[in-house]
């Protein structure tokens, strides 16, 4: 969890419950003991049809440009927090994922309802705005009126955060 006041825990940190943001304040972050805080940087840019799309940026990009007087009016930061699985949990994701792949005879994950599921259970709350300045609820409307390009960044770099590496298995 990270340092950052903006992300400390009230009083009632010390037991799994965590206070929840109301509608009237969805700028308090609800961060549990064991919740993970992702910071993404994007920017928005018009794509080939002349529409806005939120570019999710890489730490090294976001890095490069937050350091360059040009370009770091550019560069928009959203935080995150997600609720880490416990395996039972995990499991059930993966449960309401799987279908019956009868050319094959056997069960495989959909990749599709797989991200959609595990989007749906882990993201807890985010500090995205829209074009008032507001921050919009997560809910699953919310979510699903998101670009694909921009969601399926953001749920890769929760994978990459929860999930181990060769190196890092071979290590514990």
């Amino acid at each position: 969890m990270s340092g950052n006041s903006f992300f400390q825990q009230n009083d009632s940190s010390k037991s799994s419950e965590v206070f929840a943001p109301t509608t009237q304040d969805l700028t308090v972050p609800p961060v549990g003991e064991d919740d993970i805080v992702i910071v993404f940087h994007y920017v928005e840019k018009k794509n080939k049809a002349g529409k806005s799309v939120k570019n999710i940026l890489s730490e090294q990009e976001a890095k490069k440009m937050l350091e360059d007087e040009k370009t770091k009016h550019l560069v928009i930061e959203l935080k995150t927090v997600w609720k880490d699985l416990s395996w039972k949990e995990n499991n059930q994701v993966y449960r309401e994922s799987v279908y019956y792949n009868e050319e094959k005879g056997y069960d495989e994950i959909d990749q599709f309802t797989y991200r959609e599921v595990q989007i749906s259970r882990c993201l807890k709350w985010w500090d995205l705005k829209d074009k008032n300045g507001n921050i919009i609820p997560v809910n699953q409307q919310n979510i699903e009126k998101q670009k694909s390009g921009f969601m399926a960044k953001i749920v890769k770099r929760f994978d990459e955060m929860t999930s181990l590496e060769d190196e890092e298995i071979k290590k514990s």
